[in-house]
C-alpha cells in the first residue's frame, strides 16, 4: 500500500507539448490522454529504494472549475528514506523547467 509522501501543485498552460517536455524531464511513463477528460493521471513512475518503491504520478484534477495540477510522490509501506526533500526538489526543479509554476507543497509530517 502507498501512501502519500509529497504532493507539489502547479499552475500554467498545460499543452501537449509542455506536457511531453514535463513527462521527460521527470522520467515519467506516458499514461492518459491530455484531450480525454476523464484521465486524470497523465504521468507514472516506479522507483525502486530501500524498503520497497516509491510512486510518482501526474494528476490533473477537476475540481470545482479549471484543471489542477499536482505530482505526487508516494511510498510504499516499509520504504526508508530519512526525506523526501531530494524527490520534492526533482519535481519543483522539473515543473520550473518546463515554463510551469509552483503553487503549493504538501509534506507529510
Amino acid at each position: 500500500m502507498f501512501k502519500s509522501e509529497v504532493v507539489v501543485r502547479f499552475s500554467g498552460e498545460v499543452d501537449q507539448d509542455r506536457l511531453n517536455a514535463l513527462r521527460s524531464v521527470l522520467s515519467l511513463e506516458r499514461t492518459g490522454r491530455l484531450g480525454d477528460d476523464w484521465d486524470e493521471i497523465l504521468g507514472r513512475r516506479r522507483d525502486d529504494v530501500p524498503g520497497g518503491r516509491l510512486l510518482i504520478l501526474l494528476v490533473r484534477e477537476d475540481v470545482n472549475g479549471p484543471w489542477e495540477w499536482k505530482v505526487q510522490v508516494s511510498s510504499e509501506d516499509g520504504v526508508e528514506v530519512s526525506s523526501f526533500q531530494q524527490w520534492e526538489n526533482e519535481v519543483r526543479s522539473g515543473i520550473e523547467s518546463v515554463g510551469l509554476q509552483v503553487t503549493d507543497v504538501w509534506r507529510r509530517t
